[in-house]
């Protein structure tokens, strides 16, 4: 199993690590650095799809967050990671960790 995850929140939610003006990463660079992430480890031949191999991305992020699309119309980030498949496991960091996993645990 290849896990990557993203922490796209912003420095003074729950899970953040240091203090920050805003987010590291937006949803566009998360999914960028997915896709770089797995074609690089297939190019490389440490991740081999073809012998079972899973590949599986982690999404910190306030769900809520609203994105403006080129075309000029709103979406919360859930709506758009989920839509799109951005993530595997998506945690939203306004909400208590444990409950998010716990859900996820229980999707499995």
């Amino acid at each position: 199993m290849f896990l990557v995850e993203a922490d796209s929140s912003v420095g003074d939610e729950a899970l953040a690590l240091s203090p920050e003006a805003s987010n590291d990463l937006d949803l566009q660079e998360t999914s960028q650095g997915f896709r770089t992430l797995l074609k690089l480890a297939i190019k490389q031949g440490v991740f081999k799809p073809e012998k079972g191999d899973k590949f599986v991305s982690v999404l910190i992020t306030d769900t809520r967050e609203k994105i403006l699309t080129g075309a000029g119309r709103s979406h919360n980030a859930d709506q758009l990671i989920r839509y799109f498949k951005e993530a595997d496991i998506i945690i939203d960091s306004q909400n208590p960790l444990i409950n998010n996993i716990l859900k996820w645990a229980k999707k499995v």
